[in-house]
């Protein structure tokens, strides 16, 4: 990862903040890490990195505020921020699998209805399972996946269908 990245979540107070048993600079990296397993796309990639920065429903701590997305846009681009500004919105894991049928989420903090289209639903999916795998977990959510997949199919990125096809039971 870039020196860039590396300062920016260093000076963003992320290795002292505690998260699921170790730092959140520790969670953020093994997020990405096992994104760039699965070969995602760098913007999905990047999202991880970031995925919970301006805190989420579960993990209510900003590192930085949202007032200062453009920041975040000029370091890892607007496409992969947006995916961060919508996983801060999202009433996560169910919000996701929701958008597979609504085709957006109801954001969290405001109410407003956000629409998404198909590539960033698979990358908050994409971001959404390895958070929860990085954490330990994931179960759940995966099973729930199948299901609302069989319903409602969208284009996954090669890598992270590859990983969905290698689970047991999920196709």
């Amino acid at each position: 990862m870039s020196e860039a990245v590396e300062r920016f979540l260093l000076d963003a107070g992320t290795a002292g903040v505690p998260h699921s048993g170790r730092t959140l600079y520790a969670h953020l990296a093994g997020t990405e890490r096992i994104l760039r397993q699965w070969r995602v796309s760098e913007t999905v990639c990047l999202a991880g990195r970031f995925h919970s920065i301006y805190g989420t429903n579960a993990f209510r701590r900003a590192s930085i505020q949202v007032r200062d997305r453009a920041a975040l846009q000029a370091l890892i681009g607007a496409a992969a921020e947006d995916l961060v500004y919508l996983f801060h919105h999202g009433e996560r894991s169910g919000c996701w699998l929701d958008a597979l049928r609504t085709g957006g989420i109801f954001s969290r903090i405001d109410g407003q209805f956000l629409a998404l289209d198909e590539p960033s639903v698979g990358g908050l999916i994409a971001v959404e399972c390895a958070n929860l795998i990085e954490q330990g977990g994931g179960t759940g959510f995966l099973s729930r996946l199948a299901w609302a997949m069989d319903e409602y199919p969208i284009e996954l990125e090669p890598g992270f269908a590859d990983f969905l096809a290698s689970v047991p039971g999920f196709r």
